[in-house]
């Protein structure tokens, strides 16, 4: 339709450039200066006005066309949230079983409460490196030697821990850490904060890399214990 519609917008054209071309040679006198001037001007002018009316009927052609192409029953399609199942037989991915970590419950050198970290047993020589920075940019490590039940500031919210016990010489493996440790910044910024009667208490957790039904899949317990026990609300 496009096309056909283009053809003839050229013919159309050409034929009333020639009409407005011999018109002007016969009732104007070649002699006179103004004469190529004058049809220039008619032939911007015609071409001028071709163009925008092959414009605007294209661009009804457009719209209607993507108007029948979007409805259907007199009710217009748009993008809608697909309704899947979690285990849907007709997805062509399978979920392969993935094995559980094990965590070694059986040492816990160290306790984290309130912003601090503090060794607990007596006889190991432990030092926690905490890592500094920001984002994506290239991360500092930071070694602070831990002494038994001597609370030690945290100054980041992840750090490991590796301990030796000179006894038996001994060295345990590293292990990490996830915590939360104290911000200056936010507590200024959360202390500046006009109080009133309407204060709202909203917990917004994000899941990077993963899709929610993924997350379903993978993390059944996680998701029904945020959306159950924490009453919480998904965001689609």
């Amino acid at each position: 339709m496009c096309r056909i519609l283009t053809y003839l917008f050229k013919k159309c054209s050409c034929l009333l450039i020639n009409i407005i071309s011999k018109l002007t040679e016969n009732l104007l006198i070649r002699a006179l200066w103004n004469y190529r001037l004058i049809r220039v001007y008619f032939i911007i002018l015609t071409l001028s006005f071709t163009v925008l009316i092959y414009n605007q009927s294209n661009t009804n052609v457009i719209s209607t066309s993507l108007l029948e192409m979007l409805t259907v029953d007199n009710k217009v399609i748009q993008c809608r949230f697909p309704q899947l199942s979690l285990n849907i037989n007709t997805l062509t991915f399978n979920i392969p079983d993935t094995d559980q970590p094990i965590c070694q419950s059986w040492f816990y050198p160290i306790i984290i409460e309130n912003y601090h970290a503090r060794l607990v047993v007596p006889y190991l020589n432990c030092t926690a490196i905490f890592y500094v920075g920001e984002g994506d940019k290239k991360y500092e490590k930071i070694p602070v030697q831990l002494y038994f039940n001597v609370n030690i500031l945290l100054i980041s919210d992840y750090f490991t821990v590796r301990c030796k016990d000179p006894s038996s010489k001994a060295i345990y493996p590293s292990l990490p850490y996830a915590s939360i440790h104290y911000n200056p910044n936010t507590r200024d910024r959360l202390a500046n904060i006009k109080k009133n009667e309407d204060d709202f208490n909203v917990l917004v957790l994000g899941f990077d890399s993963v899709s929610r039904l993924q997350f379903e899949r993978m993390l059944p317990k996680s998701f029904s214990y945020i959306t159950k026990q924490l009453d919480g609300l998904v965001l689609k």
